[in-house]
């Protein structure tokens, strides 16, 4: 079984918060952990046969990729960012009140050029069972177009809030993703359909030792 991390802002509290963030130096304790004990990779290279793990950060939030991408080119480890194609430089405006600043297409260049993954994680961040056939599939080909104008080609797909049903599945399929994630409760498994890969969500509070209990001990049990 794989573990794939789930991870939002990466910063000290007194600049994020603790809503969504990880403290980076906790970060680092985790990636020196999963270093040891896994080979790191990209989500776009997953092999579900293999001993591997993925550190994933959804919204590709300025801290993430700039505090968190520190981290992990300390540590000799890619990660993979998702972004939302439609609001790059902007802000996450779904957080209310609790929003903060998205990273910018070239911080994204910039990432992607130090062998970071950029995935898509649609146009403007909606939650996809909500929409009929025809706005998913544009909600993620619009993305793509958008991403493209940067120079991105995303190879894989994160759903908003995790949210997806029967249609997300097939229209994620039909316009040629092949990996995705969702925000199901524990480790990726051989033989499960790579268009809903569960994730082990990390919060603030989150030390070493209860990323250890998260992934050996409940992702196992999920």
């Amino acid at each position: 079984m794989t573990p794939i991390l789930c991870y939002h802002k990466v910063g000290p509290e007194a600049e994020e918060g603790r809503f969504l963030n990880v403290a980076p130096e906790r970060l680092a304790g985790h990636a020196a952990w999963l270093k040891r004990r896994y080979r790191v990779v990209r989500l776009r290279d997953l092999d579900l046969n293999a001993r591997q793990a993925v550190m994933t950060f959804d919204d590709a939030y300025q801290s993430a990729c700039s505090y968190g991408v520190e981290v992990l080119d300390r540590a000799g480890v890619f990660g993979t960012f998702f972004a939302v194609a439609g609001k790059l430089g902007g802000t996450s405006d779904w957080d209310g009140e609790r929003a903060r600043p998205l990273a910018e297409a070239d911080t994204l260049r910039l990432i992607s050029a130090a062998g970071h993954e950029i995935g898509n994680h649609t146009l403007s961040h909606p939650r996809l069972p909500t929409l009929d056939a025809s706005g998913q599939r544009r909600e993620i080909l619009e993305a793509d177009r958008e991403l493209a104008r940067w120079g991105f080609t995303p190879k894989t797909l994160c759903y908003p809030w995790g949210a997806f049903d029967e249609t997300t599945l097939r229209v994620a399929r039909e316009v040629g993703y092949v990996r995705a994630v969702s925000l199901r409760k524990g480790l990726a498994r051989r033989g499960e359909d790579l268009l809903c890969l569960r994730r082990v969500a990390i919060g603030f509070s989150d030390s070493v030792p209860m990323l250890v209990y998260k992934v050996l001990i409940r992702g196992r049990r999920a």
